[in-house]
C-alpha cells in the first residue's frame, strides 16, 4: 500500500497524504525522507511541504547538526542541505571515506572535523567544507595512509591527526625514468592549508600505554610530527626560529624565514622534504615539492519528527 502521515491526536487528519511508497523519519529532526511510487526520493517537513523535491535515487542524512544529506542520482553523488540547497554538486563517484577504514579518531566518514567532506572523482580525492567551498582539489590518490610499518612493527594506519586538526593526503609520483611510482604523503588542516608538505614515504601513528604519537617517515628517519610542531611554535613565540641553509647528513628539526617547520634530509638524497611549512603556501607548491622528492628517490617503490505528534498511516489502495 501507500503511506502518509497523520497526527496521533487525530488519526483522521493527514499532514502528509497517502501517496508515498515509503516514509522514513530522520530521528532528531523535523524531516521525513519519502519515496514516490516511481522510486524517486525527497524530503518533506512536518507541514508536508517539500524541502527537497523527490527527484533523487537515494537520500541519506550524513550530519544532523548541519542538516546535510548525501544524495545519489544516476550513479553520481552530491551533498544538499535539508532545504535542498546544493553544497557539493551531484557529480562525484564517491562521497565519504571507505567504510572499512580503521582509524579510531574518525567519528564520521562523511565529515572530518565537522567541516571537511571527502569527495572522489575518477580515482582522485579532494575536500569540500560544509558550506560548499572546495578546500582541496581532486588530485590526490589517497585520504589517509594505510600501508605503514616501522622497525617495532607497531605502526597503525592514519587518516587524521586531532592534535593538529590534520588530514593525511597521499599523491602518486613517477620516478624520473618512469619505471616506477611512489605515493608521497603530506598533511593539510581542516581549512585545506598545508601543515606537512608532500614528501613522506608514510605517515603513521603509534599507540603505547593509551598515548598516541604521530610520525612522518622518510629516508629511514621518523620524526614525531606533533612534538616537532610544538617545538617550532615555542621557537616562534620566543623569536628563536633560525634559517637552515645547509644540507646535513642527519634528519634535523629546522626552521626558516618562510616558516618551513621540519626538514628531513638524508645522506643518500640531496632532497629537502619539509614536514611542515607555512600555511600560506598552497597545494601546488606542495605537489611540486613532492614531485621533486619522488623523482630523486634512488629506491622508489611501486600502493528521526516528534513521535507523540504523528504516525504513519497506510492505504491498501493506490489512491491518496
Amino acid at each position: 500500500g501507500l503511506y502518509g502521515m497523520a497526527l496521533l491526536s487525530d488519526p483522521n487528519k493527514l499532514i502528509i497524504s497517502k501517496k508515498y511508497k515509503q516514509i522514513d523519519y530522520v530521528e532528531g529532526s523535523d524531516d521525513f525522507i519519502v519515496t514516490t511510487v516511481d522510486g524517486k526520493v525527497g524530503i518533506l517537513g512536518k507541514d508536508s511541504l517539500a524541502k527537497v523535491d523527490p527527484k533523487y535515487d537515494s537520500i541519506e542524512n550524513i550530519d544532523l547538526n548541519s542538516g546535510l544529506y548525501l544524495v545519489k542520482l544516476y550513479e553520481k553523488y552530491g551533498v544538499v542541505t535539508q532545504m535542498g540547497k546544493i553544497v557539493v554538486s551531484v557529480d562525484y563517484d564517491q562521497i565519504g571515506l571507505d567504510s572499512n577504514i580503521d582509524d579510531k579518531n574518525l567519528t564520521s566518514k562523511y565529515l572530518l572535523y565537522d567541516n571537511c567532506i571527502p569527495v572522489k572523482l575518477l580515482g582522485k580525492w579532494g575536500l569540500y567544507d560544509k558550506n560548499g567551498n572546495k578546500i582541496v582539489d581532486t588530485e590526490y590518490d589517497s585520504v589517509g595512509c594505510y600501508r605503514v610499518q616501522n622497525a617495532d612493527g607497531n605502526a597503525q594506519p592514519l587518516v587524521i591527526i586531532p592534535d593538529l586538526n590534520g588530514i593525511v593526503l597521499g599523491k602518486k609520483f613517477e620516478a624520473a625514468n618512469k619505471s616506477s611510482s611512489q605515493i608521497l604523503y603530506g598533511i593539510v588542516d581542516k581549512t585545506g592549508q598545508i601543515i606537512v608538505n608532500l614528501g613522506a614515504e608514510s605517515i603513521y601513528k603509534v599507540v603505547f600505554n593509551n598515548n598516541t604519537s604521530y610520525y612522518y617517515y622518510s629516508s629511514g628517519q621518523s620524526i614525531d610530527i606533533v612534538k616537532a610542531w610544538r617545538e617550532e611554535m615555542k621557537k616562534r613565540e620566543s623569536g628563536e626560529s633560525k634559517i637552515n641553509s645547509s644540507n646535513t647528513t642527519n634528519s634535523t628539526t629546522t626552521t626558516n624565514q618562510n616558516n618551513n617547520v621540519v626538514s628531513n634530509q638524508a645522506a643518500t638524497q640531496n632532497v629537502n622534504n619539509p614536514v611542515a611549512q607555512d600555511t600560506e603556501n598552497n597545494a601546488q607548491n606542495a605537489a611540486q615539492a613532492g614531485a621533486q622528492a619522488a623523482s630523486e628517490q634512488n629506491n622508489s617503490q611501486v600502493e528521526n519528527q516528534d513521535e507523540s505528534a504523528t504516525a504513519v498511516v497506510s492505504s491498501s489502495t493506490s489512491n491518496s
